[in-house]
């Protein structure tokens, strides 16, 4: 939908719109019934138009039990590490394998919150493979894996927020030894890295990279604009096994340096972690919307709407 400069989507499978980069919430399910356009009145006042030009909100509809996603409607989260593998240890902070776990139920909550169907490769503190990890994605038949972790350098003043998506090669030297660093806990699958890559790359859809890819810098963006006191180091395409052996669209975030005291300090802020975790659900919302789009989503095959096609 148009209006002046503005441009605004909506679907009547999801109470969330899109208006120009803004994922914006709705009160209710936007419904089109015998030509007419049912929607919250705060979608109309957003995108500038005259709410008088519609001839019903819809506030005043029956409720719709409705709520799923547009494209991606399963998600699967990755807490990183667990079990024998510790993840990233620092004096007086707690381990990376428990932080993973906390940060992806959180996720988890508030993903589900916005109609996604949501599951978790691990829900206690327990070790899994890779195998077992990228096989979840497969077993619920998932459209979306998000790997979750914070990082760690010898250097105390490196500090950031990163997001990655699949690529064949790291793009630093930095980025090659945090790859590495990830990927120790699966060596024993693979003689080497760069076969486990080799082989499993060949499998990998394009358009799997693409939205990947996507969705990396939704993120990133989402986070430099919501997040106060981030320190982004943007979206970074890398080799982790996670990311190369998953069958769908996937990324992989290290949420912050828990050797660096400034990154340590925000991480445990309440204030910070829901910043955080909000932008990421909004990239995935806005990532949902674009997907819907591309496949022909905003064209209705009735007055009253259809779902779009997968």
């Amino acid at each position: 939908m148009k209006f002046g400069d503005k441009f605004g989507v909506i679907s009547p499978f999801v109470k969330r719109a899109l208006v120009g980069d803004e994922i914006l919430p709705l009160g209710d399910f936007p419904r089109f019934i015998n030509g007419d356009i049912w929607v919250s009145i705060e979608f109309l006042e957003k995108l500038g138009v005259d709410k008088q030009a519609f001839k019903l909100c819809a506030g005043d509809l029956p409720k719709a039990n409705v709520g799923w996603g547009l494209v991606i409607r399963r998600i699967v989260i990755d807490p990183g590490h667990g079990g024998k593998d510790m993840g990233v240890l620092t004096e007086g902070v707690v381990p990376e394998k428990e932080l993973t776990l906390a940060f992806a139920q959180n996720l988890k909550h508030r993903l589900e919150e916005q109609g996604f169907k949501v599951a978790l490769t691990r829900s206690e503190d327990k070790f899994l493979s890779l195998s077992e990890r990228t096989d979840v994605a497969e077993q619920v038949k998932a459209d979306l894996f998000i790997s979750l972790h914070f990082n760690g350098w010898e250097n105390p003043k490196v500090r950031g927020f990163e997001v990655y998506f699949p690529s064949t090669i790291p793009s630093s030297v930095q980025v090659k030894k945090i790859v590495e660093k990830e990927n120790l806990a699966f060596a024993a699958e693979s003689q080497s890295a760069d076969d486990f890559v080799n082989v499993y790359w060949r499998f990998k859809k394009e358009q799997d990279i693409v939205v990947s890819s996507m969705l990396a810098r939704l993120i990133d963006k989402s986070i430099n604009a919501n997040v106060k006191g981030v320190i982004s180091r943007g979206a970074i395409g890398a080799p982790f096994f996670v990311l190369v052996k998953s069958p769908i669209p996937s990324v992989l975030i290290e949420f912050g340096y828990l050797t660096n005291a400034s990154d340590a300090k925000l991480l445990f802020s309440d204030e910070y972690m829901d910043a955080l975790l909000d932008s990421i659900v909004q990239a995935v919302c806005a990532c949902d919307i674009v997907l819907w789009v591309a496949r022909g989503g905003g064209k209705w095959q009735d007055k009253t709407g259809a779902e779009p096609a997968n």
